[in-house]
């Protein structure tokens, strides 16, 4: 009795029993009977809210209207049953007047916040893979582990070796100079006073000085890089005759600083970006109703991407001349970047594109385009160099790999589709039209992932074609196709709904 219990009630307002819930949460009892004082009760419910005109006008276009009236008066035509929850965004029922005032209204998830939450659920879904390579990577043992330990050692030295020896000439140049500009910069014969030239700057400038300072130092930046100078004009000098960086090495390194690595941590960014940009389309493309989408279509474009990942590993990348794993796939390894962007296109059609018509399908490719555009654009201007300063782009996750446009996602889509559709034996007689493709492609995907889903569409589109053919065709390793022989069987159970259908009815077919 002195234990504080706490009862989650979801969904309240979705059943028709109000009545009951408005004495559990306002009086404290239940049908009478008051409830132990040490029970606390938090009900969520969802808000009343009509659909907009221009909603209801789509949903009627679409055939999945519950009743249709010829006037305000007569009753459904077809069933006779009136549906007084149809105008609403959620089917819910309206809460008492007793208890609004315990209602806490938590809004929508700002953009801000889903962003996070959308990188959160892509990086703990997908780095599940990164870690598996990882101790792959430390249970190694031999010549293979050593060796490549030891490459990426070397690299890392070799980069570390080229910084430290910018760093050390720039830091000797201060020293020697104090930071006065009246030091030389250029070849031979220059006045060490005020000269600026040599063949790294092309030309001569002199500038007016009060006094000239001697200078124990010079640097050249010429053809061959940076050389250290000393006064008497021989390399090495007075600093111990410190190596020279070549004009290569130091482009490598600005290259380097200026760009983004690409690897798994960058694509997860460049990914949440687009997914983040696809659930504010979908949402302007019906009215700005944020309910249309929510996170349970990320955790669903997530999941899809995770499939295609393993299928294209399984069947393209066991086979390929340079092999590569799942593990190489999710870390975005070079080899596997093609199918990457596949995988990823793909999941970004079958949550989103899939659900928009013609008119806003080519909208959705164009806001693909703007959105990867907008990360190729620095995030601001660093300043770098020291005897020759300049303003350098600093860029944030960018993958310049994925080269993202509307052409390339309009053709990917439909080359992934067709790679697909391809091995369904369709028979004689039927055409492969852009409907029946479509068809086959998602009701596919969506078995093999256990999604459910609704297809929609007008008498004569090939939704019972496209079941009955992906029935015929997905027999397991009884399959007349080799391509899905790699999957499991399908088994179909049918039931054939009307207005007079109902959940016993149901329950008892499956």
């Amino acid at each position: 009795e002195e234990e504080r219990l706490v009862v989650f009630l979801d969904e309240v307002n979705t059943c028709n029993c109000m009545g009951l819930f408005k004495e559990i949460v306002c009086d404290g009892s239940m049908q009478g009977q008051f409830l132990p004082r040490n029970l606390k009760v938090i009900c969520a419910c969802n808000p009343y809210r009509l659909k907009t005109r221009a909603a209801m006008e789509r949903e009627a276009q679409s055939g999945l209207a519950f009743d249709q009236y010829t006037s305000e008066t007569t009753e459904n035509v077809g069933s006779g049953i009136r549906d007084p929850l149809k105008n609403l965004v959620y089917r819910v029922h309206p809460l008492p007047e007793s208890m609004i005032d315990h209602v806490y209204d938590f809004g929508a998830l700002p953009p801000g916040t889903e962003s996070l939450y959308i990188r959160a659920m892509l990086k703990r879904q997908l780095g599940i893979y990164v870690h598996e390579q990882k101790k792959a990577d430390e249970s190694k043992d031999g010549k293979e582990a050593a060796a490549a330990e030891g490459k990426a050692a070397k690299a890392k030295d070799a980069q570390d070796g080229r910084l430290d020896k910018i760093r050390e000439m720039m830091r000797q140049t201060m020293a020697t100079t104090g930071g006065d500009p009246t030091h030389s910069f250029g070849g031979s014969g220059g006045d060490p006073a005020h000269s600026f030239g040599g063949s790294g700057f092309g030309g001569r400038r002199k500038m007016k000085t009060k006094k000239k300072v001697a200078v124990k130092a010079r640097v050249k930046i010429g053809s061959k890089g940076i050389i250290s100078k000393d006064p008497a004009g021989g390399d090495g000098g007075a600093h111990g005759g410190m190596e020279g960086i070549s004009e290569e090495d130091m482009k490598k390194v600005m290259d380097e600083m200026e760009q983004g690595d690409g690897t798994f941590g960058d694509f997860v960014e460049v990914f949440a970006k687009l997914i983040c940009a696809s659930q504010e389309y979908v949402r302007a493309a019906y009215d700005g109703e944020r309910s249309v989408v929510s996170l349970r279509d990320v955790a669903r474009c997530v999941k899809v991407f995770r499939w295609f990942g393993e299928f294209f590993a399984r069947s393209v990348g066991a086979r390929a001349a340079r092999p590569w794993t799942v593990a190489d796939f999710f870390n975005v390894e070079e080899r596997c970047r093609d199918h990457v962007r596949r995988a990823m296109l793909m999941s970004l059609a079958y949550c989103y594109y899939a659900r928009l018509d013609q008119g806003q399908r080519k909208g959705y490719g164009m806001e693909l385009q703007k959105t990867y555009q907008r990360l190729q654009e620095p995030v601001e201007y660093v300043t770098v160099g020291f005897w020759n300063m300049r303003r350098v782009p600093k860029y944030g996750p960018r993958c310049t790999w994925l080269d993202l446009n509307a052409s390339v996602f309009g053709k990917t889509v439909d080359r992934v589709m067709r790679t697909f559709v391809q091995h369904v034996h369709l028979g004689p007689g039927i055409a492969l039209n852009e409907a029946l493709l479509e068809n086959l492609f998602m009701i596919m995907v969506s078995i093999l992932n256990q999604i459910p889903i609704f297809v929609v569409g007008k008498p004569g589109t090939s939704k019972s074609l496209a079941m009955k053919l992906i029935m015929s065709n997905m027999n397991g390793e009884a399959s007349e196709s080799e391509f899905f022989r790699h999957f499991p069987s399908v088994s179909l159970f049918s039931y054939q709904c009307s207005p007079l259908s109902t959940s016993a009815g149901i329950e008892q077919a499956f």
